[in-house]
């Protein structure tokens, strides 16, 4: 197979030399076009460099080219040049290919298909997780949350008792949050806190013990007593249970995030919107709230990135002992 490779660069090189040592098929790299070329790659080349882009037509005859492959940068994707080379090499019948990597993509997978009937690759996240897989997640949640739910019942009624004899208020805390792709949900927790404690929290901003757009006291003033016991231990988080039975969240899942810290957010942080929220996560079960917001969000990247049925396994067996223990919750 006659290969001609469009580009002289770093990129152009690596192409070639993966081209080269790939044993599935022989390949003969006939050289490379390049309208611009460095002094460096022209002397890296040297006589494989032939010159600019405008040669194609002439060495696809004289070299019997077969397969033409784009290793350009990005910018030369909207160029005249290269809308030519693809029509040239459509009417010669040959190969035009364009290696993804030129998006430089971490974890997305590149699927081919269509948007509105026209022929198209889409870079997916959810393409690299199996759809059976996410089936089971799902069904995994509805039964675990279900059992749970069940054999917890008892802890339901004592922890109800104890926060409507030690402070007033309403038993259950709801509070808008943000799941998967950032769409918010109405988040439940056992009330833990005084009635008026977001109304408060302007005025402890200055107290705030972690960095990056949360709000964590280990000594929040604003936290009734019953509300301690009921943290230190995560009895707060059991009516989550309802959330993870109605969809809005998974058993295991990066921890859901209020709107106001969203949008605080740099890019990269979002990343760890791109899965259904959980009950428990990577961090959770790494420090729980000791540890700072950017390795929290770096657990909840990697979290992403790793996902597999034996990685929730994992975390779902290390929260027990994390939660038992008290481990770093405020």
């Amino acid at each position: 197979m006659s290969v001609l490779i469009l580009g002289s660069g770093s990129r152009a090189q690596r192409i070639a030399a993966k081209l080269e040592h790939d044993d599935r098929q022989a390949i003969r790299i006939c050289g490379f076009l390049d309208d611009d070329p460095s002094e460096e790659d022209r002397r890296a080349l040297g006589p494989r460099y032939l010159g600019r882009l405008e040669r194609l037509s002439e060495l696809a005859a004289r070299e019997h080219v077969t397969w033409v492959i784009f290793g350009l940068t990005r910018r030369y994707l909207a160029n005249d040049s290269i809308a030519n080379a693809i029509g040239l090499c459509e009417s010669l019948g040959i190969e035009f290919s364009i290696p993804v990597d030129l998006f430089d993509t971490r974890t997305a997978q590149v699927v081919h298909g269509d948007v509105a009937g026209l022929a198209a690759i889409t870079f997916s996240v959810q393409g690299r997780r199996p759809f059976w897989q996410l089936m089971l997640k799902r069904l995994i949640d509805i039964a675990g949350s279900g059992i749970v739910l069940l054999a917890t019942l008892p802890i339901w009624l004592v922890a109800a008792i104890a926060i409507k004899l030690d402070s007033p208020g309403p038993l259950f805390f709801v509070q808008p949050r943000c799941g998967k792709y950032g769409e918010t949900f109405p988040f439940l927790k056992f009330r833990t806190m005084v009635t008026d404690a977001e109304a408060r929290k302007v005025d402890l901003r200055a107290l705030n013990e972690r960095t990056g757009p949360v709000f964590k006291m280990q000594r929040d003033p604003r936290v009734t007593r019953a509300g301690r016991i009921l943290r230190k231990y995560s009895i707060d988080e059991l009516p989550q249970l309802l959330n993870v039975l109605a969809g809005h969240m998974s058993l295991v899942g990066p921890r859901p995030p209020v709107p106001a810290e969203v949008e605080k957010y740099e890019l990269d942080h979002r990343g760890r919107l791109s899965m259904r929220p959980g009950l428990t996560c990577l961090w959770q079960v790494s420090g729980r709230n000791q540890i700072e917001f950017e390795d929290w969000v770096k657990l909840d990247l990697e979290y992403v990135e790793r996902w597999s049925l034996l990685l929730d396994f994992q975390i779902l067996l290390a929260t027990l002992p994390a939660v038992l223990s008290g481990r770093g919750a405020s």
